[in-house]
């Protein structure tokens, strides 16, 4: 657990793609979830705004999750008034194939790796004032969010220990018009870029983003 906090606690030196950014430049206290993964109560949001403060890799990883559901969530409302499945598909597709969902389970596969911990040791405990029910990481997958938003939960069995075993089952479905859902596009490549962040970078885009 020591060395999975320490991992948190470091700066993000990938590069986040614009709608990424946008998504953070762009939040208030109305969007509590994402407000409080960013811990904007106790960072400056205006030095973030300003491209003077940087996320870390616990905030990315919080927040890329978020991202992920809310997007999963609002899913529904767009596709209103229509009962094609395909288009629905095609748009969760989309979804499960854009950077929110795709740093998240990447982050928490690679912080289980470096930790050795398994995603039942480094969910919540019954000791933890927080805690709801056991095994709170372990749910924390864009697969799972699938399941509990959109109720979509795939037929494998899998173990709850086994992080990437739903969206492995995900990634072998095969979309029309889009691919299998392990066929992500290019934008994808971001995910094995280590590249720097520069400060005068961010801050050109969060100021042309204003």
């Amino acid at each position: 657990m020591e060395a999975f906090h320490s991992w948190k606690a470091e700066t993000y030196k990938r590069q986040l793609s614009s709608p990424f950014l946008q998504a953070l430049v762009n939040v208030d206290r109305s969007n509590s979830k994402l407000w409080k993964a960013m811990r904007f109560d106790e960072k400056s949001h205006s030095l973030f705004l300003a491209g003077k403060l940087f996320p870390t890799q616990g905030e990315v990883m919080e927040s890329s999750g978020i991202l992920c559901k809310q997007s999963l969530t609002t899913l529904p409302l767009l596709n209103s008034g229509t009962h094609e499945s395909a288009m629905m598909d095609q748009r969760i597709h989309e979804v499960m194939c854009s950077e929110f969902c795709l740093i998240n389970d990447l982050l928490r596969s690679e912080v289980m790796n470096i930790t050795g911990c398994s995603c039942l040791e480094l969910s919540l405990q019954s000791d933890d004032p927080i805690f709801k029910y056991d095994g709170s990481f372990c749910f924390e997958n864009s697969a799972r969010y699938l399941c509990s938003e959109l109720g979509r939960c795939g037929k494998w069995v899998c173990d709850l220990e086994d992080f990437q075993c739903k969206r492995m089952e995900y990634d072998r479905v095969d979309v029309p018009l889009k691919g299998k859902g392990g066929q992500c596009s290019a934008a994808s490549s971001i995910l094995n870029k280590w590249i720097p962040v520069l400060i005068v970078a961010v801050a050109s885009f969060l100021i042309y983003a204003c």
